[in-house]
């Protein structure tokens, strides 16, 4: 593994991506249970949910110094809705 950024950040192994990925999935699956398939309406409604994941829920938790699990959960929920928004415009179900 290669790093682009610089040689001052120890690098993430493969097996934590893949662990991440995996908590993405079963991050994605439980949304999807409890709230169904339903395709966003359109890239405004997309927006809306990422904005208010980061620029509210996020935040919040950053400012209010959460544990790190917190903040990874946040980050999950704002993958999730990237993810999701991503395969509703993929469905061609996303108006504009």
């Amino acid at each position: 593994m290669s790093s682009s950024i610089g040689t001052d950040r120890p690098e993430v192994p493969d097996v934590k991506i893949i662990q991440a990925m995996n908590e993405l999935y079963n991050s994605l699956k439980k949304r999807l249970d409890q709230k169904g398939y339903g395709s966003f309406k359109s890239s405004h409604e997309i927006y809306g949910i990422i904005a208010e994941e980061t620029n509210i829920e996020l935040l919040e938790a950053i400012h209010q110094n959460k544990p790190l699990s917190e903040i990874q959960e946040e980050l999950l929920d704002i993958a999730v809705a990237c993810i999701f928004g991503y395969a509703s415009i993929e469905n061609e179900t996303v108006d504009w």
